[in-house]
């Protein structure tokens, strides 16, 4: 039955607006339909198909039965994208043979959107969303998010019936897109009278106006039972003609109804031909007989009923006997054709439970697939429901139980990991299985913060291990438990030396790491890791590069995480040492590496320490670059507001020197009262550092205020390295203030905490000193000299923005007894400021030369007038970013075109606009565009 489109004109405006945004504005957009069964959603989604001029599409469709298998409703979509993207990432990740450990979700995702830029403009149609499983939701979701924040053609048409599913989507939708006009939510109305008629008028060109009419009546303005009834002259209700055409099918028809009903998706020929033994051409005449009655369609070699309204009325018609007949059959088609593809077991498990067959097996295949993680927490607790309800003695059960509370603990879902280890420890006799269950009782109750269970759960793990892996795995987790459930790094280190000592013993007497059994070498791995973390907390900087390299050794070839984590080891402890090039490079690798594997998350924990190298070594530019690519990364994998410490600041610091130093300041200040406590530190030490570096002594009070509220976060937080990290950078802003009492003080404190510093503390000490000498011995040469020294520490090691920031205060030093040495010096300063893109260490030099009577206003040494290098006149200076949004508005660009230019968010520009704005003095764009042509005239 072909159902012709009548009416919908609201709904297809709204669909050609999302068109021209796409395709014209090339902006981000989203349409949601909700309506009852029966009002054409799949319908109006084909004509939006064909009515939006998108290069390409994507189709997401849910089915009912499959709403719990994970990418099932995706399947097309990622089918579609791997043909785009031939030999990519993608296409690795779905391979069966690209990883032994288990694939996350997120880097399938992330490997989707690399692919999808290849398509833009793009749109993705999802039909019956209410039925798409959570993993393709979350797909969908983080390609529009992906989208929205590089300000890339994606555009999204989603049909849903009302559902709590399709309440929350909208809401998830809602918070991406921010602003109304690029998001609508519509709810789909029945046939209004007159194109009720008409649709009917269509359908039986014969029909009477009044009997129109009053079929329309009869179907409640929906499309489908209006055909229906059409069908019918209208002669039964629309629910009771389903039902004759169904009690009155042949046969063979019948049969492949209720296959198709049971099966709850289409079908392809050759699975119909496999499950009934059917010859093709009796299959074919079975289905013309349904196509003639409206009950089914096909589309070349795939079956489908025409509407899950025909499908809830077959299923109901099915004899429980006859049900379970199918449900078998399904199971066993999809378990023989599935070559290890999650999706499909899951659904052949689904199967299995509707047909009352064993499960346990089948459960078994499924959390120990390499794509286990895809079964999320829904499937968590569907193979839980059947580990519990099978009977221990059952073959297979004891495994299960095992794999399922493993699982959970993969997907961080602690609580029940802790729950199931525990109950499995008690369930089981003295043995592997038991060691192993108690052992993950003692981890699943460290992830939950719970000290006492922690150790009482290693204890009792401790008593019954008989393998040297198990052991070393329990001496690296009572190390992690002191150190950060109790505080007590100290005290970790040693408990953290004695498990790396024992992993290389172990090692050694199997022949080497290349040899030990997997589960042995993942142990050993992780305890040389966590004795890495406990040495960096304990300050063993002689050490640190030692483990870090033992670490990195035993994590080569195991597992790519595993690797790239260990590189950003290596990074760490090169830079401990004071060997920033070794820690930049290795830094650098590491975020490639994660970049070309695949790993987000890894990716923006990479992206951070590798921007903060940069910036270090003088590359302010490109670390802006890396900033903006690993920022645009946690947007799209939804990590704003979780980075943890000091890595979180790395974009505030690169704007800092950028130029947007004030604007940055201000920012950080009001977001110190939202910070934990340990991040709160970090932030105050900042804070000080760059008030005392802009406004010198008149900041005085705030920098004691900033360093003040970092001592009490140290003291709430319980982390003496980054408590003395914030007493020796709190030392050197003092002393930048001229509170010289108190930086002594500090710093004396300091070195009786630290009396052996890492090379990287050492630098920062002798800078510190020498600011402290300036005042106690009132003796330029002495401290001049300390500040040479610490000049050229920093200089041999690569710390080139910290050097430039030690010759300003040698700068400044010099000043009062050596104008014509203090000139050289701020001179040589502003040129590597320059040099290195450091906006705002330039201006503090340039400030010193004002100061001594030099003028600094110039055009630059390749001639750049002052308004592309973003200083327009004494008070007033632009970031280069603000630089490149002021021109585009000068040349009439509005918000959105100068978002798609300049590949920002929307949001970014409105924040750069307004910034320009204020620092100009300008009410409005236009005054705005005027003001800069003046100035820049006049200059």
């Amino acid at each position: 039955m072909t159902v012709p489109f009548v009416g919908r004109a609201a709904e297809l405006d709204r669909i050609r607006t999302l068109s021209r945004t796409i395709t014209v504005d090339r902006r981000p957009s989203a349409l949601l339909f909700v309506g009852e069964p029966g009002l054409g959603k799949t319908r109006l989604l084909n004509e939006a198909r064909s009515a939006i001029a998108a290069r390409h599409g994507l189709t997401v469709v849910g089915y009912e039965p499959e709403r719990t298998v994970p990418l099932a409703a995706a399947a097309e979509l990622l089918r579609t994208l791997v043909r785009a993207d031939p030999g990519g990432r993608l296409s690795e990740l779905l391979s069966e043979t690209a990883h032994v450990a288990a694939l996350e979700p997120i880097r399938v995702f992330e490997a989707a959107h690399r692919a999808s830029e290849r398509l833009v403009p793009l749109l993705i149609l999802v039909d019956d969303l209410q039925w798409v499983d959570e993993l393709s939701l979350a797909l969908c979701h983080y390609l529009l998010r992906a989208a929205v924040s590089g300000q890339r053609a994606v555009g999204l048409v989603a049909m849903s019936r009302p559902s709590p599913v399709v309440g929350s989507y909208s809401d998830a939708l809602r918070h991406v897109f921010g602003d109304a006009d690029q998001l609508t939510v519509a709810e789909l109305e029945p046939l209004d009278r007159d194109n009720g008629i008409r649709l009917a008028r269509a359908l039986a060109p014969d029909m009477r106006m009044e009997r129109a009419a009053e079929i329309w009546s009869q179907a409640a303005g929906s499309p489908f039972w209006l055909a229906v009834l059409a069908a019918s002259q209208g002669d039964r209700q629309a629910d009771h003609v389903i039902d004759l055409q169904l009690r009155y099918a042949a046969p063979d028809a019948a049969e492949l109804v209720a296959l198709l009903a049971v099966g709850g998706r289409p079908a392809t020929i050759d699975e119909i031909l496999r499950i009934e033994g059917w010859p093709e051409q009796r299959l074919l005449a079975a289905l013309d007989d349904l196509i003639a009655k409206g009950l089914a369609s096909r589309t070349e070699r795939s079956v489908s009923l025409v509407h899950d309204l025909v499908r809830a009325a077959a299923d109901q018609r099915l004899s429980e006997e006859t049900r379970r007949r199918l449900h078998r059959a399904w199971a066993d088609t999809l378990e023989k054709v599935a070559q290890g593809d999650l999706g499909t077991l899951r659904s052949a498990l689904e199967h299995r439970r509707a047909a009352e067959m064993p499960t346990v097996d089948l459960s078994l295949r499924l959390v120990r697939s390499p794509r286990r993680r895809w079964l999320g927490a829904e499937g968590l607790a569907l193979v839980g429901s059947i580990a519990d309800e099978a009977e221990t003695t059952d073959p297979g059960v004891p495994e299960l139980r095992e794999a399922t509370a493993a699982l959970a603990a993969e997907l961080g879902e602690d609580r029940i990991a802790h729950e199931r280890w525990t109950l499995l420890s008690d369930q089981v006799s003295p043995g592997p299985t038991r060691e192993r269950a108690l052992l993950g009782a003692a981890r699943a109750a460290y992830e939950l913060n719970l000290e006492q269970a922690s150790r009482v759960a290693i204890e009792r793990a401790r008593a019954e291990a008989t393998r040297s892996a198990d052991r070393i795995a329990l001496d690296a987790l009572e190390a992690e438990v002191v150190i950060w459930l109790q505080d007590r790094p100290r005290d970790g280190w040693p408990l953290a030396r004695r498990a790396a000592a024992e992993a290389q013993r172990l090692a050694d007497a199997t022949g080497g790491m290349d040899r030990l059994p997997t589960d042995d070498r993942r142990a050993v791995i992780g305890a040389l890791r966590v004795a890495f973390t406990a040495a960096v907390q304990d300050d063993q900087w002689r050490v640190v590069g030692e483990v870090a390299g033992a670490y990195a050794g035993a994590a080569r070839g195991f597992d790519g995480a595993e690797e790239i984590r260990a590189m950003l080891a290596t990074g760490s402890a090169a830079s401990i040492r004071g060997e920033s090039r070794e820690a930049l490079v290795t830094r650098q690798r590491a975020w490639e590496e994660a970049h070309r594997r695949v790993y987000p998350s890894l990716s923006v924990e990479a992206g951070f320490p590798f921007a903060g190298a940069l910036l270090e070594s003088g590359q302010v530019g490109a670390a802006q670059e890396v900033i903006r690519e690993t920022l645009d990364l946690v947007d799209r994998i939804g990590l704003r507001g979780r980075l943890l410490g000091r890595s979180q600041f790395v974009a505030q610091e690169v704007a800092f020197h950028s130029g947007d130093r004030r604007t940055t300041v201000a920012e950080l200040m009001r977001k110190g009262d939202t910070l934990d406590r340990h991040s709160a530190m970090a932030a105050y030490q900042l804070l000080a550092t760059w008030l005392a570096l802009l406004d010198g002594p008149a900041a005085a009070t705030e920098v004691v205020a900033q360093v003040e509220a970092g001592r009490r976060c140290a003291a709430d937080s319980g982390c003496p390295r980054c408590g003395l990290e914030l007493e020796l950078w709190g030392a050197k802003a003092l002393a930048s203030v001229g509170r010289w009492a108190e930086a002594s003080h500090t710093i004396r404190a300091w070195d009786a905490a630290r009396p052996d510093p890492n090379p990287s503390d050492a630098v920062t000490r002798q800078w510190v000193e020498g600011l402290v000498t300036a005042q106690e011995s009132a003796s330029a040469p002495a401290a001049a000299g300390r500040l040479s020294a610490a000049l050229t520490a920093a200089e041999r090691t690569g710390r080139v923005v910290d050097a430039i920031g030690i010759q300003l205060d040698l700068a400044k030093v010099l000043s009062g007894s050596d104008r014509e040495a203090a000139v050289e010096q701020f001179a040589a300063a502003a040129a590597k400021a320059r040099a290195a893109g450091s906006v705002a260490l330039g201006r503090v030099a340039d400030r010193g030369l004002r100061e001594l009577g030099i003028r600094t206003w110039r055009r630059g040494p390749a001639g750049r007038r002052p308004m592309e290098a973003g200083v327009l006149s004494r008070d007033i200076e632009l970031s280069p970013r603000e630089v490149e949004v002021a021109r585009l508005v000068i040349d009439g660009a509005s918000n959105p075109e100068i978002a798609a230019q300049l590949f920002l968010s929307r949001k970014t520009v409105e924040r750069h606009v307004s910034n320009a704005l204020a620092k100009v003095g300008a009410r409005n764009r236009t005054e705005l565009a005027r003001r800069l042509m003046e100035i820049d005239a006049s200059n």
